[in-house]
């Protein structure tokens, strides 16, 4: 049967049980990001008068340049103030800033807005790679690798499932509190998350803290230590894993494109259905819905055995490819469109498919970075990846987005084949490395069980 291991030296049964119902409330947060942007772009458009490009550009400017502030959640969870006291910290601070929010709402000022939207994301976005190394470490033994995969994807199913049902009730949330009720949900979740936090603190596990953990990061990275043979496998796997999340940070940007550019599409689709209308932001419904109907096959059967087969790193690739199908069959739905109004369930297809994509990559990727990080790091390697996504989520989707609002009603069509086109450049980039600088890698990951 799998599941935890008791040790006496690090978890109690009841304290594991807590751990993991705790770290799934606080970290389906994180697939909610929907329930925050859809109601700040309705604001930024309505209250302020922004065109819908320029409130969705806002929207991807502010949520990108606060996750860069990702990698203080990983200095100080790994050094200078230990993971639980960090997100005691940041859940104290995000809990402010959600109040701080719905109040400067009321007063319309966008500039007030904005600053209270970075004061929350920075926070809440320093809880992401601290909640991933304690959700993952409840496993120690022998078969660590396999757990810490089991692990990964039941917290990624059932986040899926939190997300469901958020999502479920928004539009309701927003016809009885306003536009700013996500705000009051995410406050009311993170001050029960927090009291139990400082309730079953004595119980937890706290791993020794190393003030000047970054200090012997770097120091590492470029040899100003004596170093050993054991520091030179630490410092070879940490420079293999930031190699090799650059391109697959990638992936998470490019996925992240279905948010906007899928939605917005499908809003100027036909949306009665059996003379229900679907609101906009439960569009998003779908593909939560198609996640939690399918996961438990693909990762059963397809994940595990392509893993077995080839690898986690191919089958990364893989995911890869797959999105980019979804992608092109949704780019020709969005052409028949522009001559004739579609109804939103010929969006289904695409949808199964990009499903199959990110079960495929979003719990692999994460147990990939995870097991092969040195101990000691592994929170500020997590943390990097956040970063690398963030960094090109700056970039590149704000660009897209201005520039693809210059085609007018084609822009959602020049959003997808440019993305397609970037993924495939990728994804090939990735194969023609893979048996040469990444040859280590591979051998090691394929020892990886789920």
């Amino acid at each position: 049967m799998l599941g935890p291991k008791p040790l006496k030296d690090y978890y109690s049964k009841n304290t594991v049980v807590f751990l993991y119902t705790f770290f799934l409330i606080i970290y389906s947060l994180k697939s909610n990001s929907i329930v925050i942007k859809f109601p700040l772009v309705q604001y930024f458009q309505r209250d302020i008068g922004f065109s819908e490009s320029n409130a969705g550009s806002l929207m991807h400017v502010g949520t990108y340049l606060s996750k860069l502030f990702i990698v203080i959640g990983g200095i100080l969870g790994d050094g200078y103030l230990g993971l639980y006291p960090t997100l005691i910290i940041g859940n104290i601070i995000t809990i402010i800033s959600c109040f701080l929010m719905v109040l400067v709402g009321h007063s319309k000022s966008s500039l007030m807005c904005w600053i209270s939207f970075m004061v929350f994301s920075i926070f809440y976005g320093m809880s992401f790679p601290v909640l991933t190394t304690i959700r993952n470490s409840q496993y120690i033994g022998n078969d660590e690798e396999r757990h810490v995969h089991q692990n990964t994807f039941y917290a990624y199913y059932c986040l899926n499932i939190l997300a469901f049902l958020v999502l479920l009730f928004v539009p309701d949330a927003f016809k009885r509190f306003g536009i700013f009720a996500p705000f009051y949900y995410y406050a009311i979740v993170l001050l029960i998350s927090l009291i139990l936090l400082i309730m079953f603190y004595k119980s937890f596990y706290h791993q020794p803290r190393d003030n000047d953990k970054i200090k012997s990061f770097i120091n590492l990275l470029f040899k100003k230590i004596d170093m050993t043979e054991e520091k030179m496998k630490e410092r070879k796997a940490i420079l293999q894993l930031i190699t090799i999340t650059i391109p697959l940070a990638m992936f998470q940007v490019l996925y992240r494109l279905k948010e906007s550019c899928w939605i917005q599409a499908g809003n100027k689709m036909n949306k009665n259905f059996y003379g229900y209308q679907i609101e906009p932001q439960q569009i998003e419904l779908i593909n939560i819905a198609i996640v939690i109907l399918l996961s438990p096959f693909i990762r059963t059967y397809i994940t595990t055995y392509l893993v077995k087969k080839i690898g986690v790193l191919k089958t990364l690739i893989i995911a890869m490819f797959i999105l980019i199908l979804s992608y092109a069959i949704n780019t020709v739905v969005d052409i028949i469109s522009l001559s004739t109004q579609l109804h939103i369930a010929y969006q289904l297809p695409s949808y199964i498919i990009v499903t199959l994509a990110e079960v495929m990559f979003f719990p692999t990727l994460e147990s990939f970075i995870y097991i092969l990080s040195p101990p000691g790091y592994k929170t500020i390697l997590q943390s990097l990846a956040d970063i690398y996504t963030s960094i090109y989520g700056l970039i590149y989707m704000t660009a897209l987005k201005k520039i693809s609002a210059l085609f007018g009603k084609y822009k959602f069509i020049i959003e997808q084949t440019t993305t397609s086109a970037i993924l495939l450049v990728i994804a090939i980039s990735l194969l023609l490395f893979y048996k040469g600088n990444f040859n280590k890698i591979g051998k090691k990951e394929k020892k990886i069980k789920i």
